[in-house]
């Protein structure tokens, strides 16, 4: 019996130490792996802080090399007689970042870059008008409006996008001699222009 008691006895003891040895590899085990998972986690902020810097650095880049240059201005009033040659002043400034744009038609680049500029020409009378984007005294792109009636509202429509050095000026004109009338009380007579790059 004393025999039997020994042997349940050392065995308890055996199967004591065979678990406080498992317990004890499961903690060097535990130990191990959050040693890795500290080193994951800090390679993880770091790559983070990385990403976020470069892309918060691209963001800022970008925000000055497009959104920090751009103007809208509309027509506000009819303009009855045009000449050639003769800039429309879109007086009406609704934006103006970068400061280029001045109420009497005339934009000034601040600095260099491709610009997309548009401007649309906007009359309701029997005739036709020949208007073009001017960029530092050349002629980029141009937009013919024409109606064949009177209160026949018609519009035309020029995009253009080029590359635009600081100082240059950038205007709308017409270029052709028709009688003309500019209908302005409606805003669909504007121009406008942003830095894209």
């Amino acid at each position: 019996m004393i025999f039997a008691i020994v042997v349940i006895f050392l065995l308890g003891l055996c199967r004591a130490q065979t678990c406080e040895k498992k317990v004890e590899r499961l903690q060097i085990q535990v130990n191990e792996l959050s040693e890795q998972v500290s080193r994951q986690m800090a390679l993880i902020e770091t790559m983070q802080t990385s990403m976020e810097s470069h892309v918060h650095g691209r963001s800022v880049e970008k925000r000055a090399g497009t959104a920090s240059v751009a103007f809208m201005a509309n027509l506000d009033h009819t303009v009855e007689v045009l000449h050639v040659n003769q800039r429309i002043e879109f007086n009406n400034v609704m934006l103006n970042t970068g400061g280029g744009y001045s109420s009497s038609g005339l934009f000034i680049a601040p600095v260099s870059g491709t610009y997309l500029f548009a401007f649309s020409i906007h009359m309701n009378r029997y005739q036709q008008i020949f208007t073009q984007l001017m960029i530092n005294g050349n002629p980029v792109n141009s937009a013919i409006t024409e109606s064949f009636s009177n209160y026949g509202d018609t519009q035309g429509t020029a995009v253009s996008i080029a590359y635009v050095n600081a100082g240059w000026h950038v205007w709308v004109e017409m270029f052709h001699d028709q009688q003309t009338r500019i209908e302005g009380s409606y805003g669909g007579s504007s121009f406008c222009g942003t830095l894209l790059a």
